[in-house]
């Protein structure tokens, strides 16, 4: 945790633990290492070696490691240029195969703020594990068991109607033999006697799903979602799907009976991960920016409610990255004013082409949208589908 008080003691280093992240609360990021053993659980030790960003640091005797001028922001410093930030050791946790990491506000009433970690392995069920990341309370283990539990995504109370408790949605699967049934899942109350767990979508096909998120469409209810199928046929390749699970207009819309929900493919090719942002505020369109491991490429999807259809469908489809490999994670940032840039992962190393104006490596291939101009949303929502061939400039400038 990082303060702006002198180094407190270490009752009341864990009080003030507030939800994070705070939009309004400026930040350095600083990269932290420890090369010694704790001297216990909940503690740094003055014997500990710590490392921010790469630079020896001493801990005092009460555990707080302070930061040095060069890595905050100067607008944190006081007059006379003190700067009273300190970061201290909460505690620590142990994971044996973290997959990945969400952050999210109490699931259930009562609780705190978790980091929620799943864990997944070729033999055995994977798990879902909460943390208190300020070591105040032990962690809530889910006691429902997933072949192969991916993301998992916070779901508020009330979001949904009929909704009356906080629930999260955990995606499930994966192309490993015995994995790859898997499915969405929504649980409340989890790790604990009341915990319950509903799967929503349809159990009769083999696709896994990496990730699914609450989406609203034009005022429209339901989940979006990602899945993809390894035929069993070497020379073909995998298939990916972006869907739309319908929420039942029921009183109940996670009981067991309103389940399964409906699903509607809106497109081919998404098939591990996805943001979802809205462009341009002014339309009823959504936008969904896919990574698709398979087909090896970066996509964008407009996606508009069909009135007369009664269902969503995608009316505007971009291929922004063919050149990417094995594309697996995408995420829209608000950098350089609202969604400016795109975060992308890959499992592949392709080299940075040179950058033609600066002559220094940059990616060029996305540089409207990680390494020059801003880039902004320029289509027109009711527009028909364009060719999939055309360019990227058509929707950022």
């Amino acid at each position: 945790g990082i303060g702006e008080a002198e180094a407190p003691e270490k009752e009341e280093s864990r009080k003030g633990l507030e939800w994070w992240p705070r939009g309004d609360v400026p930040f350095t990021p600083v990269h932290v290492k420890v090369e010694r053993e704790l001297a216990d659980k909940a503690q740094l030790g003055t014997r500990s070696s710590v490392y921010v960003n790469d630079t020896l640091c001493p801990v005092l005797d009460n555990g707080a490691v302070p930061l040095d001028t060069k890595w905050v922001d100067e607008s944190r410093c006081r007059e006379g240029g003190e700067v009273p930030l300190h970061f201290t050791m909460l505690g620590e946790f142990y994971s044996e195969r973290p997959g990945y990491l969400h952050l999210h506000p109490p699931i259930q009433e009562g609780d705190v703020p978790r980091l929620w970690i799943t864990d997944f392995g070729m033999v055995g069920s994977g798990g879902v594990v909460g943390i208190d990341v300020s070591g105040q309370k032990q962690a809530s283990v889910c006691r429902a068991a997933f072949p192969w539990p991916n993301s998992v995504e916070f779901v508020e109370a009330g979001l949904w109607e009929g909704l009356d408790k906080p629930g999260m949605l955990v995606a499930d699967g994966f192309l490993v033999p015995g994995k790859t049934k898997g499915g969405v899942h929504f649980v409340t109350e989890p790790g604990t006697d009341r915990e319950e767990v509903v799967t929503l979508t349809e159990g009769r096909s083999k696709h896994f799903y990496h990730k699914a998120v609450p989406c609203s469409i034009d005022g429209h209810e339901g989940v979006l979602t990602a899945r993809a199928r390894l035929p069993l046929v070497p020379w073909m390749k995998g298939v990916g799907e972006l869907v739309w699970l319908e929420k039942p207009d029921t009183l109940q819309p996670t009981a067991p009976w309103s389940t399964p929900w409906r699903e509607i493919v809106l497109a081919e090719g998404p098939d591990v991960m996805f943001d979802v942002a809205d462009l341009d505020e002014g339309d009823t369109t959504v936008q969904v920016f896919a990574a698709e491991f398979f087909a090896r490429r970066l996509t964008m999807f407009s996606i508009l409610w069909d009135a007369d259809a009664g269902r969503p469908r995608v009316v505007q489809r971009e291929v922004l990255d063919s050149q990417l490999g094995q594309a697996y994670s995408v995420q829209v940032l608000s950098l350089d004013g609202p969604n400016s840039h795109l975060l992308v992962t890959t499992h592949e190393d392709t080299p940075p082409e040179a950058d033609e104006l600066g002559g220094t490596a940059s990616l060029t291939r996305l540089s409207s949208m990680v390494n020059s101009k801003p880039w902004t949303y320029a289509g027109a929502p009711d527009a028909l589908p364009k060719v999939p061939t055309a360019s990227s400039s058509q929707l950022f400038t």
